[in-house]
Parts: structure tokens; C-alpha cells; sequence
């Protein structure tokens, strides 16, 4: 019986171990289901297809013409980032400088060279080299795509009025620009100064005179008041926007007559401007003839003048404590007189030969959206002025720039300089007889006979007057 079950025993431990081996067996066969692993491999790979649909612009770089100056070249590089990570989108900018960015330079590459660029910034004053041309694309079709515009961008929220005066050529299609920045000119004050000498900032140019004389202090390195007369189209700017505050039965008075096209520098509103410009440089630093745009910045940054007619998204650069010594001392007022301010923004436009169109304007909307303008008009590098009321009006603007309402009440008052042909010239030369004037070198009647006889002969060239 023993022996038996010893042989039973070792029948069922056989049959076990065969049974394991089967099962083993089985397993190793099953194997290939193991490698079913990479089809979730597969799977993952799928993620980055995922992420094309979410940067459709991979790989796309759009190139950027503007001129130089850290209020747009701040903004590109802070906006760099966030292009390449969301849109897969390359930014990169050419610089040009200021002044040959106006007189020749933009002109030349959108006629030559539109292929190499998708956007281009602007000013006011190269509008009538460019107008006409069919450089820029028209921007309806973008804005109405919701494929390329969410609704919740928002096109109505910018200022109606200035989009039609300023943005808006007819002939071309209908809107051609975006403003980056809606400048304007203001007239900025030390409130400390003021406060100290018991003024209030100037309504009238009498005023104004009078004020910066009171204020004058060469001593202590504190002038009346701060004017760039270098020789670089600033102190063209300063001038206009003394001469187009000034009360006129016919119209706002500029340069010229913008119906007849006939000179009208030599006239009295003409004269009292440029003797108003004459006195004020009587309480102005000796320096001042060789500030150019940078140079008026700094000096207001250190403190050297009392009052600055000025672009209005200035401000900002008075508000940087690593650079101004004059943080929370300076106010925004209206420039004395009429107030009819001479605006001179700047604008983005997507130029028609770009090869980049819905990736360029991918950059333009991020740039003009809500949120990018209250970044760069609070944030005192950049230091935009907004054309969207909901920025001007948003709590954060008016926190960074209390005075904001002054900047929006000007704008609803700013002309717009005629565009004609041959206007960025009239610009150039007026400045440069200003700045001989300033200088001393001719007087104010000398100077009103020359500007009128230059102006005319350039309106003969364009075809707008006879000889």
C-alpha cells in the first residue's frame, strides 16, 4: 500500500511540473501580445502632430521693419517668447534710425526689398511717400476671418473717429494700419516745482512763458523749460504744436493752407509761434541745441527742466526709477492755448509683397489685442498709448498713469497733417530753418520768408501750386 501511494505521489508531482511547463510554455508564446506595447509608443507619437495644430506657424519667421528706439524694439523682444511658444512663430526686426527711417529709408525697402519684410512700423510723417502705392494690405479680411480673429478681439473697441482719420485710406482698400502707439502732443510738468512756487500748469502761451521764466533756475541745473533744437525734426514737432493752438478765424493754422496748398508761414499766427518758440529757448539749457529725441528724455529724466512739450507716451520714461530722478513728479496738462494738438502716431501695416500674410498678422492682433496694449502702455519701457477705450479707461492704466484722462482728452482734439507729396520734406526743411532760427543764425522774419518761398517751390514740384 506504502509503495502504492509513493508512485501516486510521484504520478501527480509529474503531471504538475508538466502542466507548469505547458502553462510557461504558453506564456512565452503569448509573448507578441507584450509587444503590443508600441502601439501605445504609437500613440505618444501622435502628441506631437497635436502640437503642430496648436503652432501653425511653425517655423515661420516674420521679419519686422521699424526704426530705432526701445518703445518698440522692448515690446518685440518681451513679445518674442510667447510668439515662438503659442503660434511657432520666429520674431525678428530691422532698425533703421529715426530720421532716415522718415526721409528715405522705409520708401526705399517697401519699393525694393517689400519681399524680405512682412510688417512694417510707421509714422505719420512717411505718409506721403508710401500712401498710393498698394504697399500695404488691407486688414478687413483678416479681421473678419474667425479663423484667424476670435471675436473677442474685438475691432469695435478701438476708437472709431481715429481709426477712420488716421488708419483708414479709401483709395487703398479701406483700413491699412493698426496704431501701435496713438501719440499726441501733451505738455509735461514738475508737480513738485509747482507746488513749490504756488503755479498752476499754464492755459495760455503768455502763461506758459511766464511760467518757465518763474521756474528758471540755471544754478541748480533746472532750466524753464526743455526744447530739442537739435537739427533731427523735433523741435518741427514742438512748433506745430504751438502754431496749431493758436486761435485762427479760418481753420487750425499749419505750415501751409491745406485747401489751396499756398505757404502760410510768413502770416501773424505764424510769426507769434515762432516767437513764442523764440522766448521759450530764452529759459532752456544752453544744451538744448543738441538734444534730439533721446537727449529731451534725459535731461527731463534728470530733472533739468520744469515744463516739456512732449509725445504723450513720454511719461513712462519719467516713471523708471533706475533712470529718473523725478518718478511720481511729473503731470500730464493740455498744451496751452486752442489745443488742437498735432498727433503723430505710429502704426503697424502688413506689407501687401509679404510671404507671411496670416502668420504677420497673427503678430499684428497679438500685439493690438487687449491684454499685449495694456501690458506695453503700463509697462515704462514701452510705454505705448492705447487707441482701445477699454485700455485707456481699464484701472490698471489709470493707476500706472493717473492723469490718463488728459492723454484721452487730447487725442480727441489731435489734427492730423495733410498727406501730400512731398510732405516728409516740408517737415525736414522746416526743422532745419527752426534750428538755424533758434541758433541765432537767422531772424524770425528770415526765417518765416524762407520756409514760405521752400514750401511753395515744393508744392510747384508736386504739381499742387504753378509757378
Amino acid at each position: 500500500m506504502k509503495k502504492y501511494l509513493l508512485w501516486l505521489t510521484i504520478l501527480v508531482i509529474s503531471i504538475s511540473m508538466i502542466v507548469s511547463f505547458t502553462l510557461s510554455g504558453c506564456k512565452k508564446e503569448v509573448a507578441p501580445a507584450e509587444e503590443a506595447a508600441p502601439a501605445e509608443e504609437e500613440v505618444t507619437e501622435e502628441a506631437p502632430a497635436e502640437e503642430a495644430k496648436e503652432k501653425p506657424y511653425d517655423g515661420v519667421t516674420v521679419n519686422i521693419l521699424t526704426h530705432e528706439t526701445p518703445l518698440f524694439n522692448n515690446a518685440f523682444e518681451d513679445s518674442k517668447g510667447e510668439l515662438l511658444e503659442k503660434e511657432g512663430i520666429t520674431l525678428d526686426w530691422s532698425h533703421i534710425p529715426n530720421r532716415e527711417f522718415i526721409e528715405t529709408k522705409m520708401e526705399l525697402a517697401l519699393k525694393e526689398e517689400g519681399g524680405k519684410y512682412d510688417l512694417v512700423v510707421w509714422t505719420i510723417g512717411s505718409e506721403s511717400r508710401v500712401r498710393g502705392q498698394g504697399y500695404f494690405e488691407p486688414l478687413e479680411q483678416y479681421i473678419n476671418n474667425t479663423d484667424l480673429t476670435p471675436s473677442d478681439w474685438d475691432y469695435d473697441d478701438f476708437f472709431p473717429g481715429f481709426m477712420e482719420t488716421f488708419c483708414t485710406w479709401p483709395e487703398e482698400g479701406g483700413l491699412v494700419s493698426l496704431p501701435i502707439t496713438a501719440n499726441s502732443m501733451v505738455l509735461f510738468y514738475r508737480t513738485d516745482l509747482f507746488e513749490e512756487a504756488g503755479l498752476e500748469p499754464p492755459t495760455t502761451w503768455d502763461e506758459y512763458l511766464a511760467t518757465a521764466k518763474a521756474l528758471n533756475n540755471p544754478d541748480e541745473g533746472v532750466y524753464g523749460n526743455i526744447i530739442m533744437a537739435k537739427e533731427c525734426i523735433q523741435l518741427y514737432y514742438t512748433f506745430i504744436a504751438i502754431l496749431s493752438s493758436l486761435e485762427n478765424v479760418d481753420g487750425i493754422p499749419f505750415v501751409f493752407d491745406v485747401d489751396t496748398y499756398e505757404p502760410t508761414m510768413n502770416t501773424p499766427e505764424g510769426k507769434r509761434a515762432a516767437e513764442i518758440l523764440m522766448e521759450a529757448m530764452q529759459y532752456a539749457s544752453p544744451d538744448a541745441i543738441n538734444y534730439d529725441w533721446p537727449g529731451g528724455q534725459e535731461a527731463m529724466q534728470l530733472g533739468k527742466g520744469a515744463m516739456f512739450i512732449q509725445w504723450n507716451n513720454s511719461k513712462g520714461m519719467y516713471q523708471d526709477p533706475e533712470l529718473s530722478v523725478v518718478v511720481d513728479k511729473v503731470m500730464t496738462a493740455l498744451i496751452p492755448g486752442e489745443s488742437h494738438p498735432y498727433a503723430g502716431p505710429w502704426y503697424i501695416s502688413l506689407i501687401s509683397e509679404s510671404k507671411n500674410k496670416e502668420a504677420a498678422w497673427t503678430v499684428m492682433r497679438y500685439l493690438e489685442d487687449k491684454e499685449h496694449l495694456l501690458k506695453y502702455a503700463t509697462d515704462p519701457g514701452t510705454m505705448w498709448i492705447p487707441a482701445r477705450k477699454s485700455v485707456g479707461e481699464a484701472p490698471e492704466m489709470l493707476e500706472v498713469i493717473p492723469d490718463f484722462s488728459v492723454v484721452l482728452e487730447q487725442l480727441s482734439t489731435a489734427v492730423k497733417e495733410p498727406s501730400i507729396i512731398g510732405m516728409s520734406e516740408i517737415q525736414m526743411l522746416v526743422d532745419r530753418y527752426l534750428v538755424g532760427m533758434v541758433q541765432g543764425l537767422t531772424t524770425v522774419d528770415e526765417t518765416l520768408e524762407a520756409i514760405d518761398k521752400d514750401v511753395r517751390q515744393i508744392m510747384v514740384d508736386n504739381g499742387y501750386l504753378e509757378e
